[in-house]
């Protein structure tokens, strides 16, 4: 019984003792989807929903401790997240119209094939 308390204890000492969280992110894609990143004691935590489930594709960056991270892929413009809106099939590749959020806003950037 005494150790379950200390157990107890200590559990409840290093939860409480942990970093909070600097910022934790959320992105509402233009097309009704979101995504999360939150940090929790013990490590960083993503959820994303596709409610549409159109085969779209979806980036949300931030550091380890759930802050925003601004980074490009492949050159394309620096920012919070993309969303790789999937248009259908040209010849054997997939077909992207590629959307970028810089500050809150979304803007079309190019399209991309997969």
């Amino acid at each position: 019984m005494r150790f379950l308390k200390l157990a107890t204890a200590l559990l409840a000492a290093s939860v409480l003792a942990s970093p909070a969280a600097k910022a934790d992110i959320s992105v509402v894609y233009p097309d009704g989807n979101a995504s999360f990143s939150w940090y929790i004691p013990s490590g960083l935590a993503f959820i994303h929903w596709d409610f549409t489930g159109d085969g779209d594709i979806f980036t949300l960056h931030s550091t380890g401790l759930a802050d925003p991270l601004y980074a490009s892929l492949s050159g394309v413009e620096e920012g919070l997240a993309y969303w790789l809106d999937y248009t259908g099939t040209s010849g054997s590749s997939l077909e992207f119209d590629v959307y970028v959020n810089i500050g809150g806003e979304w803007f079309y950037v190019a399209p991309f094939y997969l």
